[in-house]
């Protein structure tokens, strides 16, 4: 299974989370959603022509009706990325239509 599935599976066993999704989630979602998207998988050090250090970068996108349910959130959703030796780099919302939690998670192995 790969680093995306993984981190689905995580986000999916999140009991609050009615969904999760890799694609932008469709009109009739059921809230909160969780939207799953790899940023960025790169060699960070390499030796003997190989790599050594990779960093994987995920963001995960939080939507709900309000961002006081996004909020509610964060602290599950850190823990279960924190299980997975993630770390949290940044965070940013929003509020259209929906409200949206913007969230980075970094790891280097």
């Amino acid at each position: 299974m790969n680093e995306t599935e993984i981190t689905i599976q995580a986000m999916a066993s999140i009991e609050a989370i009615q969904s999760v999704t890799r694609g932008w989630p469709k009109k009739d979602v059921q809230y909160p959603c969780v939207a799953v998207q790899l940023l960025e998988r790169s060699a960070v050090d390499s030796r003997d022509n190989q790599a050594y250090l990779t960093r994987s970068r995920y963001l995960l996108r939080v939507f709900g009706p309000t961002l006081s349910a996004c909020d509610a959130l964060k602290s599950p959703i850190t823990a279960a990325m924190a299980g997975l030796c993630y770390s949290l780099q940044r965070v940013q919302e929003s509020e259209n239509e929906t409200a949206q939690l913007r969230m980075t998670f970094e790891k280097l192995e």
